[in-house]
């Protein structure tokens, strides 16, 4: 398992965007976040994007991070939660 760090919000998005759209209601305050964060004059308070992929570097899910919010994350099998973390 591979935790990779994006300091390019558009990166992490576009890794993202087809797991919140495969099941919008589930991944809805990433989605809305995602959205919202990549949209022309959007605040510049991202703290922290990550994803998390399998050994074969299949994406298993991601987390957000932004001033004022807690840590939202999306997909993420429990079992990911340590590395996550560190």
């Amino acid at each position: 398992m591979k935790v990779r760090l994006h300091e390019d919000l558009s990166t992490f998005a576009a890794l993202m965007r087809p797991v919140a759209e495969a099941d919008p209601v589930r991944h809805t305050l990433l989605a809305t976040l995602v959205t919202s964060r990549t949209r022309p004059g959007a605040p510049d308070d991202v703290l922290l994007a990550l994803t998390v992929h399998d050994d074969d570097g299949a994406l298993l899910g991601g987390t957000l991070s932004t001033r004022g919010w807690p840590v939202t994350t999306s997909a993420l099998p429990p079992h990911t939660a340590p590395a996550v973390a560190e």
